[in-house]
């Protein structure tokens, strides 16, 4: 509210999907706490990131908004920890009424590394030119745009590494798949 008038950026970091899994506050009986687990953790972080969102709506800064939803690993009982599929596949949501076609659902290969290209790209500044930039940006991508983004992502973790393309994945346990 405090900047609404100008540009603004909200970061807003959560351990909520990290166990332990604390209990929450019950959305559907207020006052009381849920048990503790993942199911209701990850209810919660969606209402948290919902109150976000309604707050744009509310203030009529939505579609003026970029608004990048995306986690940091896998979870406990899928992947988090290891040097595989499950471990480096992560939700990426992005979204802008009115800029960003809604509904759509990109096979594209994207990095966490594409963060910092992407808004720099969508807010029209130039990338630091005194270093290496792995990232590559995605606005091409978000508005439906033909093209490649990347040919394939590294992952790793201590001395494991994982490496993807659209066809071909070398988990960090040295399986290989088509």
């Amino acid at each position: 509210r405090r900047h609404m008038d100008g540009p603004f950026c909200v970061y807003f970091p959560m351990c909520l999907t990290h166990d332990p899994w604390e209990e929450t506050p019950d959305l559907k009986h207020p006052g009381q706490k849920t048990p503790p687990g993942l199911k209701y953790n990850v209810e919660y972080m969606d209402h948290l990131v919902g109150r976000i969102v309604d707050e744009l709506d509310a203030l009529g800064l939505r579609e003026n908004t970029f608004v990048l939803f995306t986690g940091d690993n896998g979870t406990k009982k899928a992947g988090n920890g290891e040097v595989t599929e499950m471990g480096a596949r992560v939700p990426l949501i992005i979204s802008q009424p009115g800029t960003i076609p809604q509904d759509v659902v990109s096979n594209e290969l994207v990095d966490l590394t594409d963060v910092l290209p992407t808004l720099a790209d969508w807010a029209d500044v130039p990338l630091p030119a005194d270093r290496v930039i792995d990232g590559k940006s995605l606005a091409k991508t978000l508005l439906g745009q033909p093209g490649v983004h990347r040919e394939w992502i590294f992952s790793y973790l201590s001395d494991e590494r994982m490496l993807r393309d659209k066809r071909w994945l070398l988990e960090g346990n040295g399986k290989f798949y088509d």
